[in-house]
């Protein structure tokens, strides 16, 4: 993936760095925005499984999510931080993860591809706007396609 030549590799790595603090400083600007389906469902499903003991919690769900992601709602509604905050952080987390093995993918099959692959995904506006605006798991489910 890195490319041979100290100076090719220096270049890759500062872009790398560069379009990734480009789409994190994108994404601060939506986690203040609380969309319809965080108010109305994800964090109503959280209060459920916060208000139960342990595990028994998550049979008290009654959205339509998987039950892996419910137990991630489940973690973060015991942890000492913000329930959307922690809702978009864990999707922004695997945008990063997804723009990695895209960037992988097409280096494996177009050579020197890796940051044009990884920027599309991380910097595409539906990517941006699925995590840190709305909140969704979308790219939770796509990174490990």
């Amino acid at each position: 993936m890195l490319p041979r030549e100290k100076e090719e590799r220096q270049k890759f790595i500062v872009l790398f760095l560069l379009i990734s603090c480009v789409g994190l400083l994108i994404r601060t600007f939506g986690l203040s925005w609380i969309s319809d389906d965080m108010r109305i469902c994800l964090t109503v499903w959280m209060d459920e499984l916060e208000g139960g003991k342990g595990f028994s919690s998550l049979t008290a769900y009654t959205g339509d999510y998987n039950m892996p992601y419910i137990t991630v709602l489940w973690l973060i509604a015991r942890l000492p931080i913000s329930r959307v905050a922690g809702v978009k952080a864990f999707s922004i987390l695997f945008d990063y993860i997804g723009a990695i093995f895209a960037g992988l993918l097409a280096e494996h099959f177009y050579k020197n591809r890796f940051l044009i692959a990884y920027t599309l995904v991380l910097l595409s506006p539906v990517t941006m706007a699925n995590s840190a605006w709305w909140g969704q798991c979308d790219m939770v489910y796509t990174a490990f396609l």
